[in-house]
């Protein structure tokens, strides 16, 4: 289970509550038996200092250390077709130990509460009354108070690091236009090195136009990569990712083909799960109809919002012949896994329409019928 990205790239993309903000070789990356993880934000001085940790250099000795789980499985499900890892070791050239990769969070801020989202990763989300009740209920949910924090040792790190060696620039959040702080930290960037020399990435939910002094900070890299993060199309979109507008979206994909350049490039990110299986063609239809590149991940956490909580037998109904490449998919779908199911999603979208005024029946009657069949 050889992966580059051990020696390579630091991953901070999760506010991780009590247990501090873990600095990872990517988001994928979980605590484990192998090699028990405690690399956290406040202890580190330099993003550079992390790659070379003891517990780093363990972790380049293992051989698919559990840590890794995430790729292991989606491996295993996909017949190798759906892999982080295969796709970094392809790009990346060699294994010597630099801070080449940096993939980031740079806070919380954002206007949305997706259903597939937590308070750990949108501020939207941290406001929300009915954190407890899910709690109560055995969701992994809690109030984040750790944002004030996290940012003053996100700077302190940032500002003691060496970036001469920066090749990629990936930053989420959050949504990084509706945030000051991640400006901060180019600008900061910008102070160190010529943006001309990195590739950036922005994963943004393709709802606020970014600011002039944004847009133009971000031009100056060598190329920029808008990846939206659209799971859904229309008034579905709204149900899936609360607190959106499909107007708004609509919007920004006018705003970024109006000042597309040679170097900047728009796609979309969609991520595959039971949200939107049943519906997954109508997204693809809309992107191919604007000639919008996109890219599909699947969704394997939380588990309750997984496809493979349908029967195997109805999953089949939903292979996508329609398009090409979609074998990663069609292979997760085909695959033997069915989680054993109890309502737990029934009783997490009963409490979050609770909360957020709508009904999936309203939107989805489909999905709505399947729930309720499957008890899922």
């Amino acid at each position: 289970m050889y992966c580059k990205l051990q020696s390579k790239q630091v991953a901070i993309t999760h506010m991780s509550g009590l247990k501090g903000s873990m600095v990872k070789p990517c988001c994928s990356f979980s605590n484990g038996k192998d090699v028990n993880w405690d690399n956290k934000l406040q202890n580190i001085n330099s993003f550079n200092e992390a790659l070379n940790t003891n517990q780093w250099k363990d972790l380049r000795d293992k051989t698919a250390p559990d840590n890794c789980n995430y790729c292991v499985e989606g491996e295993k499900q996909s017949n190798n077709s759906h892999s982080l890892r295969l796709f970094w070791n392809d790009i990346i050239d060699d294994d010597e130990v630099q801070l080449e990769i940096m993939h980031i969070s740079v806070d919380s801020l954002c206007n949305m509460s997706c259903l597939s989202c937590s308070p750990v990763q949108s501020s939207s989300w941290n406001k929300k009354k009915n954190i407890k009740e899910l709690a109560e209920n055995g969701f992994n949910f809690k109030h984040n108070n750790e944002l004030s924090s996290y940012v003053e040792n996100f700077k302190r790190v940032a500002e003691n690091t060496d970036y001469s060696k920066l090749k990629i620039l990936k930053i989420g959040g959050g949504e990084p236009f509706y945030s000051d702080n991640v400006y901060w930290f180019i600008k900061h960037l910008e102070s160190k090195v010529n943006l001309n020399n990195i590739d950036l990435w922005i994963n943004t939910n393709a709802s606020i136009i970014p600011k002039d002094n944004m847009w133009q900070l971000i031009k100056k890299f060598k190329s920029i990569h808008l990846d939206m993060s659209i799971d859904a199309v229309g008034e579905y979109h709204e149900y899936v990712r609360y607190g959106s507008k499909w107007s708004d979206v609509l919007s920004f994909i006018d705003f970024a083909k109006n000042n597309k350049e040679d170097n900047i490039f728009l796609r979309a990110h969609i991520v595959y799960s039971i949200l939107n299986f049943n519906l997954y063609t109508n997204v693809l239809d809309f992107f191919v109809e604007n000639d919008i590149e996109f890219t599909c991940t699947i969704l394997q956490y939380p588990k309750y919002l997984s496809v493979l909580n349908v029967p195997r037998k109805y999953r089949l109904f939903h292979l996508i012949k329609k398009y090409n490449k979609m074998g990663k998919i069609n292979s997760y779908l085909q695959c033997d896994i069915h989680y054993e199911v109890n309502g737990t999603l029934k009783k997490y979208l009963e409490i979050m329409e609770k909360e957020n005024h709508n009904k999936l029946e309203d939107y989805n009657p489909d999905l709505k019928k399947i729930i309720e069949e499957y008890n899922l």
